[in-house]
């Protein structure tokens, strides 16, 4: 069962021969370090406040600029990502069907610690060189014959200071044939 967040993203970014990555469809929180480091900021703040101390109170202002610099920055590296399916695949039941995904950029310059995961499970890391595509392969577990369908994936970026969260969610139309098991 998908919890309502789930149902929602999938309405807003529904399947597709390929994926662009949108303004709808990148997704920002702060990381459990990035709470940490609010949560801090608001006690440096207090304290500022309370002492009237100038300086304690403009360091908190500079570190509220810097999250707030980091969230753009988070944003950017997900956006314009094109997803382009590449050559369909085969496997037998019982192992893992792989997928082949080529990701591309609509701007010129570099993208930095991504990762891709098919239902959290096993992550690939990936940087985006500028201008030129990469090729990823994931990997599903194929549990029954027939057309596999890819499971959406789910890229999350912790760029550029680790305070922040993007994450976007792509579904693909790509599938692999999955064939019955060999006897020995």
């Amino acid at each position: 069962r998908q919890s309502y967040f789930q149902r929602w993203a999938a309405k807003r970014s529904p399947r597709a021969d390929q994926v662009v990555l949108q303004h709808r469809t990148i997704y920002v929180f702060p990381s459990k370090q990035g709470l940490a480091f609010l949560f801090t900021v608001l006690l440096i703040w207090i304290l500022g406040t309370n002492y009237q101390n100038n300086l304690i109170l403009g360091l908190s202002f500079f570190l509220t600029s810097l999250i707030l610099v980091s969230v753009v920055h988070a944003f950017k590296n997900l956006l314009g990502y094109t997803f382009t399916p590449d050559a369909r695949q085969h496997a037998a039941v019982g192992e893992l069907a792989s997928f082949a995904i080529k990701i591309s950029s609509a701007y010129g310059s570099a993208h930095h610690g991504l990762s891709l995961s098919i239902d959290d499970e096993d992550s690939i890391r990936a940087d985006l060189i500028a201008g030129k595509p990469t090729q990823v392969r994931l990997n599903a577990n194929a549990r029954h014959r027939g057309w596999l369908k890819l499971p959406r994936i789910l890229l999350k970026s912790y760029f550029p200071l680790g305070l922040i969260r993007a994450w976007a969610y792509i579904d693909l139309n790509h599938r692999a044939l999955i064939f019955p098991r060999p006897i020995a």
